[in-house]
């Protein structure tokens, strides 16, 4: 009975017994980050540099996890090197391009015509509750001139 104790004991102390079956945030977004720079069938598509980044869909985490988590993403792929990352989202560059008749602002410091550039390839999310305390977040990267997913990736994290 005592070692029963004993073991159950250095179990529990060890973090075993209590180590959910989810991972912390940051270590999710990283490992995304990182199985996203190792995959092979990424690694042969020559024509891809350019991603961009959608929201996440589904519920069971926030709108504020979500969007820390794909912050942490296009971080990591940003600081990678290998990729650019293009921000739709960013009212910035309309309100840049609305200056165009301004007479106030220098137009030789606006943008032309046809400097937007373009992705080649868009990550996407979606989110399901698996129980109470756990989520599945699945990536999928999606090649936009041909529509087939290039990768994918699949991390439970905890639910709000």
């Amino acid at each position: 009975m005592k070692k029963l104790f004993c073991l159950g004991l250095i179990f529990l102390l060890s973090g075993c017994a209590s180590s959910p079956y989810y991972m912390e945030d940051k270590t999710a977004s990283e490992k995304a980050v990182a199985d996203l720079h190792a995959s092979s069938t990424l690694a042969l598509q020559k024509d891809i540099k350019v991603l961009s980044i959608s929201k996440i869909k589904g519920e069971g985490i926030s709108e504020r996890k979500k969007r820390l988590f794909l912050q942490k993403v296009r971080q990591g792929i940003v600081s990678f090197g290998k990729y650019k990352v293009v921000s739709y989202d960013d009212s910035l560059i309309y309100d840049v391009r609305s200056l165009r008749k301004s007479k106030e602002v220098n137009q030789k410091n606006i943008p032309g015509h046809h400097m937007l550039v373009v992705a080649d390839a868009n990550i996407s999310g979606e989110v399901l509750v698996l129980q109470n305390d756990l989520c599945s977040l699945t990536l999928s990267l999606t090649n936009l001139k041909t529509g087939l997913t290039l990768w994918e990736g699949n991390y439970d994290i905890q639910c709000d």
